[in-house]
């Protein structure tokens, strides 16, 4: 591998249960694009904790992978990556806002721009994420937040950050081969395993994407560059 080689991860993991420690990461080659020429201002920001979810997915073999989800109704429909529910037999996602556990069901799951819709059973009057109806730029100060380390901790983890790029195209290596993710918002905020499917917010508390992956810093790249899916992206293929 050259220097020059990023490793992202999927940002969520899978748990032996049984043995209660982590399996391995899916490991994740890139070729990187479109880092800022500085570093974000770490300040801290505050973002709102309604709206989002976190997915705690049986795979039904002994193992389970969790991640985050975004509240999309009242009544119960998110959004959160595919690759958080793909090998699912069974669903749970807990309200952030209230802290509420509910059984889910899986609407549509698109694999290739990794986007899944689930619906909560029994769930009402839930709070939903504010969706900004603009593209995000170059420098924008954001907040990812989510599950961040698969702990289900509340309040919910935030990590401040930075756009640095916007319509990246990254080249990722999984298990079942290369998949390659197209139209990313990169940032420098430091996600974590568990963070999947979580919400990449600006600093007026909206949701401008959907994270997905997240690259650790190297001799090129000196800081972590997460990649998200634009959320006008992710709900259209969502209603598809």
């Amino acid at each position: 591998m050259s220097p020059h080689t990023t490793t992202p991860k999927r940002i969520h993991i899978r748990v032996a249960i049984l043995a209660g420690v982590p399996a391995l990461s899916i490991a994740l080659g890139a070729t990187y694009a479109g880092q800022a020429d500085a570093a974000s201002t770490r300040a801290d920001r505050t973002v709102p904790s309604e709206g989002l979810g976190y997915v705690y997915a049986d795979n039904g073999d002994g193992t389970y992978t969790t991640g985050t989800a975004i509240v999309l109704t009242s009544t119960g429909k998110v959004i959160t990556n595919d690759h958080v529910i793909a090998a699912a037999r069974s669903i749970e996602v807990t309200d952030a806002a209230d802290q509420v556990r509910y059984p889910a069901t899986v609407i549509s799951a698109d694999a290739t721009d990794d986007v899944a819709e689930l619906q909560l059973a029994g769930a009402s009057d839930l709070v939903t994420a504010s969706i900004a109806d603009s593209a995000p730029f170059r420098g924008e100060p954001v907040v990812a937040a989510g599950n961040a380390d698969s702990l289900f901790r509340f309040p919910v983890p935030q990590a401040a950050g930075v756009v640095t790029a916007t319509g990246a195209t990254e080249r990722i290596t999984v298990p079942a081969g290369t998949e390659i993710l197209t139209g990313m918002i990169l940032s420098d905020a430091k996600t974590a395993a568990g963070d999947s499917g979580g919400p990449l917010f600006n600093e007026y508390g909206q949701v401008i994407g959907m994270d997905t992956a997240v690259a650790e810093p190297n001799s090129r790249t000196p800081h972590y560059v997460t990649m998200s899916v634009p959320i006008l992206t992710a709900l259209a293929e969502a209603s598809e």
